[in-house]
């Protein structure tokens, strides 16, 4: 993974990649966690979608930098608000 500018490239399910057509779509994302617990900042990032992944029990796959942006890192997991900013 590598960022440019901020702008993270992600990876993606198989249900959110659609046989590609995912692939260059932008986001704005945020930990959506309302309980104290999760941890989550106060930051956004914005992702863009370049790869996919076979797996489906997340959604996205960030890279450490932009998830240590919207969550404390020592929680494994978090749910994400996320909203496309680019078709």
């Amino acid at each position: 993974m590598f960022s440019m500018d901020k702008n993270y490239v992600v990876q993606v399910n198989e249900k959110l990649w659609k046989n590609g057509q995912a692939c260059g779509k932008q986001f704005t994302m945020k930990c959506a966690g309302d309980d104290p617990n999760h941890n989550c900042t106060d930051e956004s990032v914005t992702v863009t979608v370049g790869a996919h992944y076979s797996g489906s029990h997340v959604s996205f796959i960030l890279p450490p930098v932009a998830y240590r942006a919207i969550v404390d890192p020592t929680v494994l997991q978090c749910d994400v608000e996320y909203k496309m900013i680019k078709d």
